[in-house]
């Protein structure tokens, strides 16, 4: 058997401080890997970025297939606070919400908020102390699509600038239910 370990925090500050078992720490640190955050490894944002888009592309039959100069001067401007899992559900958001075959800065407009507020107090836009999640967003717009659409899911799924499968996708995702017989 063999264990990989994930961990933001210093282990062997959080051994002494007696907050991380001792012995648990020595079994797993046997080979340490240091891999550093986004926002030190530039160059690895935009090919992280458009393997996301290609995977999603195929995923939801779409056809993303540049990045405008512009986009990509946001996406390396971008901290990524929450890293490769941030800039994955970024594309995935992208690819299922927006159109065309190229992504433009105002796909990424959420981006350029984020950066002038996480400079500023250390956290992103919109995001309260306790935080949330772009699924919890993306939940809430899509149960609120559902709301004003009474539960049709080809007019939902319109009015968010995505395809009925796609929909389908994020409400079995969710465990999004509605009555049936509603579209």
């Amino acid at each position: 058997v063999r264990i990989l370990a994930a961990t933001h925090r210093d282990l062997e500050a959080e051994v002494a401080g007696g907050t991380f078992r001792a012995d648990l720490y020595f079994r797993l640190n046997v080979v340490r890997i240091r891999i550093p955050p986004l926002r030190e490894r530039k160059a690895d944002i935009l090919p992280l970025f458009r393997f996301f888009v290609d995977k999603f592309n195929g995923q939801f039959n779409r056809a993303f297939t540049r990045i405008a100069p512009e986009a990509e001067t946001r996406l390396l401007a971008y901290p990524w606070p929450g890293n490769t899992r941030e800039i994955r559900n970024t594309a995935e958001r992208i690819v299922l919400l927006e159109k065309g075959d190229t992504i433009l800065p105002a796909h990424l407009a959420s981006l350029r908020q984020k950066t002038d507020d996480h400079e500023a107090t250390g956290r992103p836009a919109g995001l309260l102390p306790q935080g949330i999640t772009l699924d919890e967003m993306e939940k809430s717009y899509i149960l609120e699509a559902l709301k004003i659409k009474k539960g049709n899911k080809v007019q939902a799924a319109r009015s968010l600038g995505i395809t009925r499968s796609a929909l389908l996708y994020r409400m079995e995702k969710y465990g999004i239910k509605t009555p049936r017989g509603s579209g």
